[in-house]
């Protein structure tokens, strides 16, 4: 049984593997973003310290938050597909790849390494093409990145809520 896991887990892995430009997060030497099946995540960080099952605005905004306190960050799970659909950075506890900033670094960082985003909708910068969106504090500093599937628009920013 355990031998049968192993092999799946590999076979799965050798359809996901990713490229220098992917937007994610590094934990225990493995990349982790969204589209990551749902056994890679755990067999990769292991168990969540929290889950919860978060309803949205119908059905097909519903999901699973794994919450990890060690890290500092929230994992969004579709809960038809199993797959990893976004990642809520709350802390600089990960390693951020492809993401030149981090929280508590000021806006003009994130615009002198991205440009201007897509759109500013109140104190977050969206950059739908490459699925982050970026929570500022009334200072201007990063307080959030939500690291999500790139080049589809959300359609609300509630996601930046813990």
């Amino acid at each position: 049984m355990k031998k049968n896991l192993l092999i799946l887990l590999f076979f799965i892995s050798l359809n996901f593997i990713a490229s220098a430009s992917d937007i994610g997060i590094i934990l225990r030497k493995q990349l982790v973003k969204p589209g990551t099946p749902l056994v890679l995540v755990i067999s990769q960080i292991g168990f969540p310290d929290w889950v919860k099952a978060v309803r949205g605005k119908s059905q097909n905004y519903d999901f699973i938050a794994f919450i990890y306190k060690e890290y500092a960050i929230r994992l969004d799970i579709d809960n038809e597909t199993n797959n990893l659909t976004a990642i809520l950075l709350e802390d600089n506890l990960v390693e951020l790849n492809g993401i030149s900033f981090k929280i508590g670094d000021g806006i003009e960082k994130v615009i002198s390494s991205w440009g201007e985003p897509e759109l500013r909708e109140k104190n977050v910068l969206c950059y739908y093409k490459k699925g982050v969106y970026i929570d500022l504090d009334y200072n201007k500093k990063i307080a959030k990145i939500y690291i999500s599937t790139p080049g589809e628009e959300i359609k609300t920013i509630p996601a930046l809520t813990s």
